[in-house]
């Protein structure tokens, strides 16, 4: 499948709206976040794909994708599959576009209003989230 990017970036963005200040100005240097952040050891990834009895050509939406790290992983060990990589932050979501995944769509979005319809998604992983300055509406 070709890599697939659905942005919305126009100011009315709803991450501008659902986030404090704090969120929205923190990770604003992805590639060192994605540089210096661990990735996942290999025998945690295939242990959570075998628990999960992910098929290789799986749907899965990934909430919190920030710049991929998990993504990537997903990508390569599912290369008949697709991940759908939702995240808000504008800048951290472009550097992931950026690494034109080639079965991955990346989507902005929050956790509370995903922009997918119901049940199209076989699995749905958030592997690390920060909370940090979120509103109410994210725990609802």
């Amino acid at each position: 499948m070709e890599h697939e990017t659905t942005t919305k970036d126009d100011g009315s963005d709803e991450f501008q709206h659902s986030y404090s200040q704090i969120a929205r100005s923190g990770f604003t240097v992805p590639a060192l976040y994605d540089k210096y952040r661990p990735g996942y050891p290999d025998e945690a990834v295939d242990r959570l794909l075998h628990n999960l009895k992910i098929r290789p050509d799986a749907s899965i939406l990934e909430i919190g994708a920030g710049t991929g790290k998990l993504t990537e992983v997903l990508s390569s060990r599912l290369p008949s599959g697709h991940i759908t990589a939702l995240e808000p932050h504008p800048i951290m979501r472009a550097f992931l576009d950026q690494k034109r995944l080639q079965n991955v769509t990346v989507l902005n979005g929050l956790a509370q209003s995903i922009p997918l319809p119901d049940e199209v998604v076989d699995c749905i992983l958030v592997a690390q989230v920060s909370f940090c300055g979120c509103r109410v509406q994210s725990f609802i």
